[in-house]
């Protein structure tokens, strides 16, 4: 991966209709409803990464959250674990949540499209309407639970 580059941030043509529709596809914020997104949408930033571009570096303070609108991303570990992302998903999430270091460096494989979202913003917005707050926690519960269901029955997630 090459070296760290600030993404390049632009007035992209996106609509707050389409900010919507990307941002309820990423699987942590799908249990939200319009008014929520709409809160997300409007929180959220548009950013391009072009190929090889670094988003984020494994270790460093998480800062923001990111829905891929566009592209694709990679996700790595220095244990060499890899993980694709691919438009419709988010990445950063967890650490966000939990104020950790990053647990992955990301890079865009192609040129990529995202919503970001900060994490000041994001907090503020969970902070102040419970509905986000609820219909994120819905979804973390059930990735728990599936997590836990792997595990009794042994069998790989993938």
């Amino acid at each position: 991966m090459e070296a760290s580059n600030p993404p390049q941030e632009k007035n992209l043509p996106l609509t707050t209709i389409q900010k919507l529709e990307s941002l309820g596809k990423t699987d942590i914020f799908s249990r939200l409803g319009p008014h929520e997104l709409l809160l997300l949408s409007n929180e959220s930033e548009e950013v391009e990464f072009q190929p090889g571009q670094v988003i984020f570096t494994e270790g460093e303070v998480a800062q923001e959250i990111f829905s891929l609108v566009s592209g694709s991303v990679e996700l790595r570990r220095t244990s060499g674990h890899v993980e694709l992302v691919k438009p419709g998903e988010g990445f950063g999430t967890l650490e966000v949540l939990t104020r950790q270091p990053r647990l992955f460096s990301a890079c865009a494989l192609e040129h990529c499209l995202c919503l970001k979202l900060d994490w000041e913003s994001f907090w503020e917005i969970l902070e102040d309407y419970p509905a986000v707050s609820q219909g994120i926690f819905e979804v973390l519960v059930y990735r728990i639970q599936v997590l836990t269901d792997h595990v009794r029955c042994g069998s790989s997630l993938k």
